[in-house]
């Protein structure tokens, strides 16, 4: 009796040491995601948003390239279909414009982030 009643007190400890464990990692999945949906500047990737740190940044980076219009014309049995140049869209618009513009990109990183 004694040795059946000692199996089930370790049966019961390792049982509650299991929960204690899941319920730790679950608390920490769920503090990530508080801190996510409340500061989502501290859980995303810098590298994701370095380049809306500035309008100098911004007008320089790869995602300003997409903002240009459509890229070069494609090879045709011809040669070079004529495409529309990649002039930088910002050239013609202020600082107040580019931060606008920049901030907005920066605001919709965050919020799907």
């Amino acid at each position: 009796m004694m040795k059946r009643l000692a199996s089930i007190r370790f049966y019961a400890l390792a049982v509650c040491f299991v929960s204690v464990i899941c319920i730790a990692i679950t608390t920490g999945f769920a503090l990530y995601n508080l801190v996510t949906l409340a500061a989502p500047q501290l859980t995303i990737d810098p590298y994701r948003i370095q380049h809306l740190s500035s309008n100098a940044a911004f007008t320089q980076s790869p995602g300003a390239y997409l903002s240009r219009g459509p890229a070069p014309g494609l090879i045709t049995g011809e040669g070079f279909a004529q495409g529309q140049s990649l002039e930088n869209r910002f050239t013609n618009m202020s600082e107040a414009e580019i931060s606008a513009v920049r901030l907005e990109r920066l605001q919709s990183e965050l919020a799907f982030h």
